[in-house]
């Protein structure tokens, strides 16, 4: 995975680092895409690019707190949920 990673630091000090959202590798994204549902493929992107602490920091937040983190974790690389810069309307 690529060096570029997107850090999001907690008011209680603690900090969630990520891989930047745009340097995902495909092949991630391919495994997921027969998921049973969203909820699924998204939570295996979260199991399979986040350490153990990130993820125990995560396991501790509010449902509320994690969306937050998640939405600016996407706009940090300047992208959303269902877009790809390899789509044909790029």
């Amino acid at each position: 995975m690529s060096d570029s990673v997107y850090v999001h630091k907690l008011d209680d000090g603690r900090t969630i680092k990520l891989p930047s959202f745009d340097q995902i590798p495909f092949g991630v994204i391919r495994k997921l895409r027969k998921a049973d549902n969203d909820g699924e493929a998204f939570f295996g992107l979260i199991e399979q690019v986040a350490d153990e602490a990130t993820l125990d920091v995560l396991d501790s937040l509010p449902l509320a707190a994690t969306g937050d983190i998640f939405s600016a974790w996407q706009a940090a690389a300047g992208v959303t949920a269902g877009e790809s810069s390899a789509s044909p309307d790029s």
